[in-house]
């Protein structure tokens, strides 16, 4: 039965994510990224709606996705030279890339609700979430057990994933519900209020997401050496067992 396999993974899954601090953290991370990512759209895709002219809404979702992308592959790319010449740098500095700008951009937007503050949380977002971010959260699962990397990581990405969407979008259905104002052509519209309260609600979980990252940088490194610690016995050995002689050899 496919759907119970699936049930059985997932069951599996949950239980070794809640066994353990590092991967609840890992798994805090991804919920708190999806959470803030849908609440960013929303103000950003609002900001647009109120600010800039119907036949021209296109062409600023274009500039301002088109910004996004140049900046995610400018960072990507000086990233990869960064890692290349400093390859003991610490991940939790790779990890704190995306929320440091989210926490920027929402604190720049909750002061000045213009259109530039507006655009700026996308982009902040595009720019880190699909370069160092994705990067940084790949290696987390390096130092894990082969079972934790491919079952609890497949918990992880699918459910928690889909569970902080389904709590982002469930908060800005509310807010145009107790925030909305009408503009002049009579339609409903959530408040300039409103979305700057969506921006302190972003600053909130920017700083459980900062735990979180303290969190699996401190653990990471712990496995690491605990890795490095067991393979220096099984290097000596090895090197010790191709050093002796075979027989018949003098």
């Amino acid at each position: 039965d496919v759907q119970g396999k699936k049930l059985n993974a997932a069951i599996e899954g949950a239980s070794l994510v809640f066994k353990s601090r590092y991967l609840i953290a890992i798994a805090g991370i991804v919920g708190f990224y999806e959470i803030t990512s849908e609440v960013l759209d929303y103000q950003f895709t609002a900001m647009t709606e109120r600010f800039v002219p119907k036949e021209k809404i296109g062409s600023h979702f274009g500039t301002v996705y088109a910004i996004g992308n140049i900046g995610a592959l400018v960072i990507q790319l000086g990233f990869s030279i960064f890692a290349a010449n400093f390859p003991k740098y610490r991940i939790h500095w790779i990890l704190l890339a995306l929320p440091l700008s989210i926490a920027l951009s929402s604190l720049f937007f909750i002061l000045a609700p213009i259109l530039i503050a507006g655009s700026l949380l996308k982009i902040s977002d595009s720019t880190f979430a699909y370069s160092v971010n994705q990067t940084g959260r790949e290696t987390l699962y390096n130092p894990l057990s082969r079972q934790e990397k491919y079952v609890a990581r497949a918990f992880v990405e699918v459910f928690v994933q889909r569970t902080g969407k389904v709590a982002a979008l469930f908060i800005a259905l509310l807010v145009p519900i107790f925030l909305s104002t009408r503009n002049e052509a009579g339609q409903l519209e959530t408040s300039l209020l409103g979305l700057q309260l969506l921006g302190g609600f972003t600053c909130i979980i920017i700083a459980l997401w900062f735990y979180c990252v303290r969190i699996v940088g401190r653990k990471f490194e712990s496995l690491e050496r605990e890795q490095k610690s067991q393979a220096e016995p099984d290097n000596a050995q090895l090197g010790q067992t191709e050093e002796q002689p075979s027989p018949g050899t003098t």
